[in-house]
């Protein structure tokens, strides 16, 4: 379940997941893994796109004025 969040976090494709998990676990146990795995990735997607964001470094300057990432 780890491995699965941490990959979706990173964007990565969390199938490996899948492949780990639905084989050896009855239905309704891997169906609630893989949900949960999957909403921990993109909790955890969020977060590395809010702390880049308040980095500013990848805001580019579209309108050429050499105000990038000015609000």
């Amino acid at each position: 379940m780890v491995i699965m969040a941490v990959t979706l976090a990173i964007g990565l494709p969390g199938s490996i997941g899948l492949w780990l998990i639905a084989p050896f676990y009855p239905p309704v146990i891997a169906t609630a893994m893989l949900t949960l795995s999957s909403v921990v990735g993109a909790l955890g997607a969020y977060q590395i796109a809010a702390r880049w964001q308040k980095l500013g470094s990848w805001r580019v300057d579209v309108e050429g004025d050499g105000n990038a990432g000015a609000a």
